[in-house]
């Protein structure tokens, strides 16, 4: 099953002051000897200065008091709050923000990415302090001053726009290690030292900060500069569409597509999903369509949509309810016949006559008594048996749909066209499509035919797959606004692949590699920079590029 796309690796930056916009979080570390420690971060949008605390236990009031004590009567209340959908860390917000007129960012379920800055931040603080605990043996008492000395490197060394976190706050650096030196220096003083050597053991710690801060620093770039590329950001989706969520629960390895839902409003970028009487805040790269086949065929259309509102909110006896869409019944008979024709099953056997192929092992009989596709013209075809067929699982297959409208039974013409319907005069140009189609397989070596004693000996494996040709006429459509365009003959041989047995057992890709839009824009960016050099843009196709695949072995 495929997993839900990737998050964007950047955003658009904003211009904002200190205090503007502080995200708030709850990180986890350990001491050297394998104790949780519960922190609660804090760090400003603006300046990237980030204050980290201790907490006892994950609850309301508890991160109410310290994001108080340790933001609000040092800084002062901030204008929004970015947070996630955390237990506690709601509870704690949600009356702050009524008391000091705050605004609440929340990031979508299972969309961490969306509180990127205070995630990215709280990684980084929290590699820098496991590196100091191994280093230096960190436990008991001593975590604090870890906490402290992490904090303190990270505000003081990191550099935003040329400038520290401490300098864009308080305008300046802090008095650290180095500045006590020199003061004892030119006062001719000396450092107290006591008995157990505590001193230096703090000094140790903070000394080990920094150059942990370094060599975070230093891997985290490398690493996001091997790891750029780009992404394409999905279009918006209209209120009331049909749409599928990702969702991972709480004890599964693996997540899963929840719906359909309908898009009930926006929050930001993110989406609001009405599922099962719940409401679910999902982001962009959580959501994609729901496909005609999840939500039911009659509901894929806008046109049937609104076919369907009209039936509900008039009387369905009324002729004016559907003006013009009455078909008379000679025209209603030939489309009815059009679509049982389309809708014959694949093992039936059309038997309107046919011209036979010469095969390469020259093992065609003579002639054929069953099994015709094409008779002679004047001669009344047999009657479509429909034979049943036993398999050993259960198949599901949406290879079409029965259209409920004149528009759609003429719309599906332009998909197939069978043969019943093809006239006369006509017929040559889609038998001689079919040798070319024949040709085809057999020049690429994307088919082998059997002799009669092969046949019989794969008689009853269970591997054969039924085929047929399908015919389309490319013109059509043009056809039906000017009636002088010549027929465009197309068949293509066509095989149920949905039956065959390799695919329920994962043995058997069936996906398709395909362009990318990025790498569509590169080339024609490319081309448009060399456009002094002569450099051009042409499209081609390529005949029977789906033969042209690697060869399979398999039983």
């Amino acid at each position: 099953m495929k997993g839900p796309k990737s998050a964007r690796p950047a955003a658009e930056p904003k211009l904002l002051e200190f205090g503007d916009v502080v995200g708030v979080d709850m990180m986890y570390a350990y001491d050297v000897d394998g104790k949780k420690i519960k922190l609660f971060s804090m760090v400003d949008h603006a300046s990237s200065y980030q204050v980290v605390v201790q907490v006892t236990r994950q609850t309301g009031s508890i991160l109410e008091k310290t994001f108080l004590k340790n933001w609000v009567q040092v800084f002062g209340a901030p204008k929004v709050i970015t947070l996630d959908l955390e237990r506690g860390i709601q509870d704690a917000f949600g009356r702050l923000a009524d008391w000091y007129h705050i605004e609440l960012r929340t990031s979508a379920g299972q969309a961490h990415w969306q509180s990127g800055f205070t995630e990215r931040h709280g990684k980084w603080w929290k590699e820098i302090f496991a590196r100091v605990v191994q280093e230096q043996t960190v436990r008991g008492d001593e975590t604090e001053e870890a906490i402290g000395a992490t904090s303190t490197a990270k505000n003081n060394l990191r550099r935003r726009c040329g400038w520290a976190p401490c300098q864009i706050v308080f305008g300046k650096n802090p008095r650290d290690e180095a500045d006590l030196q020199f003061e004892v220096e030119e006062g001719g003083g000396q450092l107290l030292r006591t008995a157990d050597d505590a001193q230096r053991r703090r000094e140790a710690i903070r000394n080990a900060a920094r150059i942990a801060f370094y060599q975070v620093r230093t891997e985290d770039k490398v690493r996001r500069g091997m790891s750029q590329k780009a992404r394409v950001k999905p279009r918006d989706l209209e209120n009331g569409s049909m749409v599928l969520f990702w969702r991972k629960p709480a004890n599964k390895k693996n997540g899963l597509w929840k719906g359909p839902g309908t898009i009930i409003g926006r929050q930001e970028d993110n989406y609001w999903v009405s599922h099962g009487g719940r409401c679910y805040l999902c982001a962009p790269e959580h959501l994609r369509r729901a496909l005609p086949e999840e939500v039911g065929g009659l509901f894929a259309l806008r046109a049937t949509k609104d076919d369907l509102l009209r039936l509900v909110e008039n009387n369905y006896d009324d002729p004016e309810v559907f003006p013009g869409d009455g078909a008379p019944e000679e025209d209603q008979a030939y489309l009815d016949d059009i679509l049982a024709d389309l809708s014959m099953p694949e093992n039936s056997q059309d038997e309107t006559g046919a011209v036979d192929m010469e095969l390469d092992n020259g093992d065609l009989p003579e002639q054929r008594t069953s099994g015709m596709r094409r008779g002679a013209p004047g001669d009344d075809p047999p009657r479509a048996v429909r034979r049943r067929f036993s398999t050993k699982r259960a198949e599901e297959a949406y290879m079409l749909k029965r259209a409920s409208t004149r528009r759609g039974r003429e719309k599906q013409l332009e998909k197939e066209i069978p043969w019943s319907l093809i006239p006369e005069s006509k017929r040559q140009l889609f038998i001689d499509a079919e040798h070319k189609q024949w040709e085809e397989h057999l020049r690429l070596g994307a088919l082998r035919p059997l002799s009669l004693k092969e046949s019989l000996d794969k008689k009853d494996c269970g591997r054969i797959l039924s085929s047929r040709f399908a015919y389309r006429d490319k013109n059509l459509a043009k056809r039906r606004a000017d009636a002088t365009v010549e027929w465009k003959a197309k068949s293509r041989l066509v095989v149920s692949g949905h039956t065959d047995p390799d695919i329920a057992s994962g043995a058997l890709r069936t996906d398709s590699p395909t362009v990318s839009r990025t790498a569509v824009m590169c080339l024609l960016q490319m081309a448009a920079s060399r456009t002094d050099e002569n450099w051009g843009v042409s499209a081609g196709d390529v005949t029977a590029a789906f033969l042209n695949g690697e060869k399979l072995d398999r039983e």
